[in-house]
């Protein structure tokens, strides 16, 4: 049996409290990085290869990073735009990329390469591919 093993990262953006986003990203075993604008990003360097996640104990739950759409959403200085993609795959079996984006409303979308280039080859070709 093989694990699901990915990279995570983000672009950068401007942030309400840089430091109040570093801890928030600490939790989620993410790396803050920055651009020459000081703008903030990241990746994920939890070591076990999977999306970030973080334990919650009131819950015992494990919660992913790219389901706090309302925390993230809140770091978010307006009309900023957090992007976070994922590639990873499973020994080759499988590949997986998917992107995900936020807004400073907690809004999110998301995108999985596959479904988006299926639905992009029925549209121009007239079948899924």
């Amino acid at each position: 049996m093989a694990n699901y093993i990915c990279n995570v990262r983000s672009n950068y953006v401007h942030v309400k409290d840089k430091q109040a986003f570093e801890e928030f990203l600490e939790d989620f075993e993410c790396v803050p990085i920055y651009d020459k604008e000081g703008r903030i990003g990241f990746y994920c360097d939890n070591g076990d290869g999977c999306s970030p996640y973080r334990y919650d104990e009131q819950t015992d739950e494990h919660i992913t990073l790219v389901d706090c759409a309302q925390e993230l959403g809140s770091h978010l200085v307006e009309n900023e735009v957090l992007t976070i993609e994922e590639v990873g795959s499973e020994k080759m079996r499988y590949l997986v990329g998917v992107a995900y984006a936020y807004n400073h409303k907690g809004e999110m979308m998301f995108v999985m390469m596959s479904n988006e280039l299926r639905s992009k080859v029925a549209r121009n070709w007239g079948n899924s591919g």
